[in-house]
């Protein structure tokens, strides 16, 4: 059966429908369903928090839809989990017809869903809009077919060419709007990144203030352990604390998970590896420039977001944005935040 336009129209609503579920579901992915029957919308659904009903159930609801159609932006479920399988539902509510926007990569599914539905003769259509389905899975993607989160580099550049004054601070060169969307972003992944001289330098908090949202778990990467305990980026305001030392450290409050690594395993990618196994699927990195630099250089980041902003700094820290096409990323999406041009550069991330 062929795709209409109106077909891309519903599943465009689909795919708003699942972004409702931004920073609540990890490591679930981002999924929004619609059931419409005779051209009209009888049911809408997203994942709303992670172990609650997937998006199909939530669109099903205590509607009577059979001989429907339902659009769905992934592929449904066929496995048991937190949840029964999608499939099994979609199946006993007679529903007619099932289109899809990306297939799972989870290596449980990879299809195996799609066939489980044809199977029972109901009739499947996949890849619509597919661009934009595979964009709201990206972090979960990268993580199920790597094993490693989605890092992404976040840096504010001045108009001439720093990230940070001569003393390392790089507060505030950003506008207020690129700092709320840095606070978006923030409730969206599932952690952010800092190093030791961020901590010292800038004392973060690292949450999210000038948006509502959630707080991101946190990464401290604190190698010979001079990190202060009453930073404040130990405070008590998130999930979870990573902290990575050589050093087991007594004086960090006891939420705080410690990770101790010796030389040979303290390093970038062994971190973040072991994040991937904590179902840490995204990480934005909020770190100086020499961890920026070797994440790059270690192929472990998969996007850089530079925000080019309207001020001078004099002097400073520089970041060689000559690595950005060294390293294969090219420009993804470009705007404007503020007064600042925001570039989001990607590389090919699986």
């Amino acid at each position: 059966m062929s795709i209409s336009n109106s077909d891309k129209k519903f599943m465009q609503i689909a795919v708003d429908l699942a972004k409702k579920g931004a920073g609540k579901v990890s490591p679930n992915p981002l999924v929004g369903a619609l059931i419409v029957k005779d051209g009209s919308i009888i049911g809408e659904g997203f994942h709303v928090k992670f172990g609650g009903n997937h998006a199909e159930v939530n669109a099903i609801g205590n509607n009577f839809v059979a001989d429907s159609i339902m659009f769905v932006t992934l592929e449904p479920c066929n496995h048991h989990g937190k949840t029964p399988p999608c499939t099994e539902r979609i199946i006993a509510e007679k529903i007619q017809r099932v289109i899809v926007g990306s297939v799972d990569p989870d290596p449980r599914m990879q299809g195996k869903g799609i066939e489980y539905l044809k199977m029972h003769d109901i009739d499947v259509s996949v890849g619509i809009l597919n661009s934009k389905t595979d964009e709201l899975i990206r972090f979960y993607t990268y993580w199920k077919k790597t094993g490693y989160p989605f890092c992404t580099v976040k840096l504010a550049v001045s108009e001439d060419g720093f990230i940070a004054g001569i003393e390392g601070q790089s507060k505030w060169i950003s506008s207020q709007e690129s700092r709320a969307e840095v606070h978006q972003m923030r409730a969206e992944y599932d952690a952010v990144l800092v190093g030791t001289n961020t901590l010292f330098i800038d004392n973060p908090a690292l949450t999210v203030r000038h948006i509502t949202g959630r707080n991101p778990n946190r990464v401290v990467i604190d190698r010979s352990g001079k990190a202060k305990g009453t930073m404040q980026v130990f405070a008590d305001n998130t999930d979870r604390i990573f902290y990575f030392s050589k050093l087991k450290r007594n004086d960090l409050p006891k939420r705080v998970s410690q990770i101790q690594l010796n030389e040979n395993e303290f390093n970038l990618s062994g971190i973040l590896k072991i994040l991937g196994e904590n179902e840490q699927q995204s990480i934005l990195m909020e770190g100086g420039a020499k961890m920026v630099t070797a994440l790059i250089e270690m192929n472990l980041c998969s996007e850089i977001i530079l925000y080019y902003a309207q001020k001078e700094l004099g002097d400073g820290i520089s970041f060689n944005e000559s690595l950005i096409s060294k390293y294969g990323f090219q420009i993804f999406d470009q705007s404007q935040s503020g007064i600042d041009k925001k570039t989001t550069y990607r590389r090919t991330y699986v």
